[in-house]
């Protein structure tokens, strides 16, 4: 019973651990892509 719940707790905690790394992959996109569209808004804002 032992190794049974062993298992159930590792399967719990892999879906956490790639939830954690996606959730960093995402956070550094969001980096990026909040700081393209603000040079684009510069960029827009010294031409116009």
């Amino acid at each position: 019973m032992a190794r049974r719940q062993r298992r159930r707790e590792k399967k719990f905690v892999d879906p956490m651990v790639a939830w954690r790394r996606d959730v960093r992959r995402i956070g550094m996109w969001t980096v990026i892509s909040v700081a393209a569209a603000g040079g684009v808004a510069w960029v827009v804002h010294l031409l116009g």
